[in-house]
């Protein structure tokens, strides 16, 4: 599939997606918190979905992420009506993977609610979301199976740098170790068993002007903390 086709067959699900929740071009644009030019822009295919509208398709339609990036599986797994805050973080009960990789579930989307950062104003207006864990791949960054990982949405719009990331990549979720290289245009992914760095294990390398690596990887967003046993634990 060449990456216009894949561009093109976004956009229409992302029409489908308005249709069918009934809404005008204008109203749509008003749940996403996007002009209503970037609908309109998206919807005749001269404009790229980014990653935040992704998730608040995800967030605040039930719409299921793996029928949105693959085209495959139902629409909807339940409606929400659920908008992201940094106040009150929903946790998708999606679990992201530690480990070979999680595919999409099919249940309700939100599990619960996290109010964290009442004492930290700096971070009140960041586009926090929460995904829980499942794998042990990176024990050696001090995360672990079940823990709670908090991902700034907003940061996937900054120059990409080497860091702990939430992506999606061939309809699976990931947090892993991601290294960029501008000059050979080349994302690495590593998994982390051991602390040090050098130990790092490649999982797989991505050449970013490849059609196929633009139509399936979706950056999510920067790992900024994780809850651990009851603890907060900030990077």
């Amino acid at each position: 599939m060449n990456k216009k086709k894949g561009e093109d067959e976004l956009s229409k699900r992302f029409s489908l997606v308005r249709e069918k929740t009934e809404l005008s071009q204008k109203d749509m644009a008003e749940k996403l918190k996007v002009q209503k030019s970037v609908v309109s822009e998206i919807e005749s295919g001269k404009r790229d979905i980014s990653k935040n509208v992704i998730l608040a398709l995800v967030a605040e339609f039930g719409v299921s992420a793996d029928w949105l990036l693959t085209g495959e599986g139902e629409m909807f797994r339940e409606n929400h009506t659920l908008p992201a805050s940094s106040a009150r973080i929903p946790v998708l009960r999606q679990r992201v993977s530690c480990g070979p990789g999680q595919e999409w579930q099919d249940e309700d989307i939100v599990d619960g609610y996290i109010e964290p950062f009442g004492a930290f104003p700096s971070l009140r207006n960041a586009k926090l979301y929460a995904f829980r864990v499942s794998g042990t791949s990176m024990v050696g960054a001090g995360i672990n199976d079940g823990d709670i990982v908090l991902f700034d949405a907003a940061s996937g719009e900054e120059p990409a740098r080497d860091d702990l990331y939430v992506f999606a990549f061939g309809g699976a979720v990931y947090c892993k170790l991601l290294k960029f290289e501008p000059l050979e245009r080349k994302i690495r992914i590593y998994s982390l068993h051991s602390p040090e760095l050098d130990k790092a294990e490649l999982v797989k390398e991505l050449h970013s002007g490849d059609p196929s690596t633009i139509e399936d990887f979706h950056l999510f967003g920067r790992v900024l903390a994780w809850l651990h046993e009851n603890r907060l634990m900030w990077r």
